[in-house]
Formats: C-alpha cells, sequence, structure tokens
C-alpha cells in the first residue's frame, strides 16, 4: 500500500498527467455538449406553431455561465502543472504547491458539476436530438473528476509533508521542595523545626 500511495504521489508530483487532463478538459469545453430543437421559416427561427417546422442541429459547448470559471480553473491547472513539467522553481514549498494544485483541481470538479446542472434534463431525457448523444458533456466530467483525483493525491501530499506549527513551550522545571513548608497542612515553619508548629506533624516526611 506504501508503495502504491508513493507512486501516485510520483504521478502528481510529475505535472505531466494533470497536465494533459487539464488540456484535454479545456479542449473538450468548445466541442458540442447539447442541441436544441427550434422552429424555423425560411431559415429563420419562429414561434412554434402547427404546421411550421421544427429543425434540430442548434448545438452548445461548455462554456458559458459556470463553464467560464471552469475553463479558467483548466487553464490555471495546465499553467500550474507546466511550471512543475519545466522544473521551474518557486518560492514556495512543495507542500504548499500540493495545496494550489489541491485547490485548483477542486474548482475544475465544482464549476463543471455547475454548468452541468442547468443541462442535466436534456441530456437524460432527449440524448437523441443531441450531437454525439451529448458525450462530450459527460466525457467533460469524466476529465473533471480525473483531475479532482489528482487533487486528492495532491491533498495526501500535503497532509504529508505540512510544515508543523510551534512545538508549546516546555513546561518550567518543577522546583525542589521547601524543607520547611508541612506536608500534612501546607503551612510554612521557621528553620531548623522538626516539627510543624500548626499541626504538629513531622517535616521529615
Amino acid at each position: 500500500m506504501v508503495s502504491a500511495d508513493r507512486r501516485w504521489q510520483r504521478w502528481a508530483l510529475d505535472g505531466a498527467p494533470l497536465l494533459l487532463l487539464a488540456v484535454l478538459f479545456f479542449v473538450d469545453l468548445f466541442l458540442p455538449w447539447q442541441a436544441g430543437c427550434f422552429p424555423f421559416i425560411y431559415g429563420q427561427p419562429a414561434l412554434h406553431g402547427p404546421g411550421i417546422p421544427v429543425e434540430c442541429g442548434f448545438s452548445q459547448n461548455g462554456l458559458g455561465g459556470s463553464g467560464y470559471a471552469a475553463a479558467a480553473m483548466a487553464v490555471a491547472v495546465a499553467l500550474f502543472e507546466g511550471l512543475r513539467v519545466g522544473r521551474l522553481a518557486l518560492p514556495i514549498s512543495l507542500a504548499y504547491r500540493s495545496l494550489i494544485s489541491t485547490a485548483l483541481a477542486a474548482g475544475v470538479l465544482l464549476f463543471t458539476i455547475l454548468d452541468l446542472i442547468p443541462r442535466f434534463g436534456p441530456l437524460v431525457s432527449a440524448p437523441s436530438v443531441q450531437p454525439f448523444g451529448g458525450a462530450f458533456a459527460w466525457l467533460a466530467l469524466l476529465l473533471a473528476l480525473m483531475v479532482a483525483a489528482g487533487g486528492l493525491v495532491h491533498w495526501e501530499i500535503w497532509r504529508s509533508w505540512a510544515p508543523v506549527g510551534p512545538e508549546p513551550p516546555a513546561p518550567p522545571p518543577a522546583s525542589p521542595p521547601d524543607p520547611r513548608r508541612c506536608p500534612g497542612c501546607g503551612r510554612r515553619n521557621s528553620e531548623g523545626a522538626a516539627f510543624c508548629a500548626h499541626c504538629g506533624r513531622s517535616l521529615a516526611g
């Protein structure tokens, strides 16, 4: 199990796999995710009514609304992981770099889901009117999940390598017992006393 975890960590720290996934996701955003059917008269959109032909083929890609945020996150992942591939030094530790990768990967998945929510009904109920049955929308979700999985590996790296906080201060050294203090009542006695002047107990213990 440890060796498998280390392989996944090497995979994540290499940067190339996450870079490739982010690029594929970004390209997928420009492919047809969704199609619609609209009434047309002489090639122009018209209000639906009896006898008006309906044409299908109006396609939408993954951009728009939350899709723009997902695209921005994918670009950020690609650029940041490209720094790993190029072995470019950054003024931050490897642990914090993994934390940044985790946040960016989570952003890709979050905004992809938000982009798919308003499309979910047509993607499920009417796949026949969509180019390729809406496959590119589901492919984007799969790629986003894979990017997020890479982010989880980086999260484990962050947890393993995160800098520890400052150590608590050491407790002060215990002071030697006072021979003049009575072990019974706790009161102090005069120097050289063998018995407590208050309770009569022996000060020798």
